[in-house]
């Protein structure tokens, strides 16, 4: 930079070189007060593991795809639309590249209109109320396999 010291003076231009770190984004307070972020809402999703799937279902006793996430976004204060299809509206888009835990990620699942939805949990997994024969809610490879092929998207709520 050939500046003369260590100490900048005003009108002393620094150069800097390489990218900016992406910044982390601000957890958002619920209603409670608390702070949201994604580790909690994984958390929470991650009590309900093995809870039978139920078309239709939004609570403990059984969840379909979106009922499951709308039912652990409420905990945190926060409301989502129903189905998988309108809650790709919920949130802000973001690029699978840049998923953080607490991203909902969607499918279309043998159809033409999304019709599935998870909650990202980081290194490729996501949790999410997948079928009465694979067991309800369970963790799922986004980078691999089946939901590799059917992915669509992701929304970020949680900021």
């Amino acid at each position: 930079n050939s500046l003369s010291s260590d100490k900048l003076q005003i009108g002393d231009q620094l150069v800097v070189s390489g990218t900016a770190p992406n910044p982390v984004p601000a957890p958002v307070v619920s209603r409670s007060g608390d702070s949201v972020t994604g580790s909690r809402i994984i958390d929470k999703a991650s009590q309900y593991l093995g809870t039978p799937y139920r078309y239709g279902g939004s609570s403990p006793s059984g969840f379909d795809c979106s009922g499951f996430t709308q039912y652990i976004y409420k905990q945190f204060g926060i409301s989502l639309y129903r189905t998988a299809a309108s809650q790709y509206g919920n949130g802000v888009q973001v690029s699978k590249s840049q998923l953080i835990a607490g991203d909902l990620v969607f499918f279309k699942c043998g159809g033409s209109t999304i019709n599935h939805v998870g909650i990202y949990c980081g290194n490729g997994q996501f949790i999410h109320s997948s079928s009465p024969s694979s067991g309800g809610v369970i963790y799922s490879s986004l980078t691999s396999g089946y939901y590799a092929n059917t992915y669509v998207g992701a929304r970020r709520i949680v900021r």
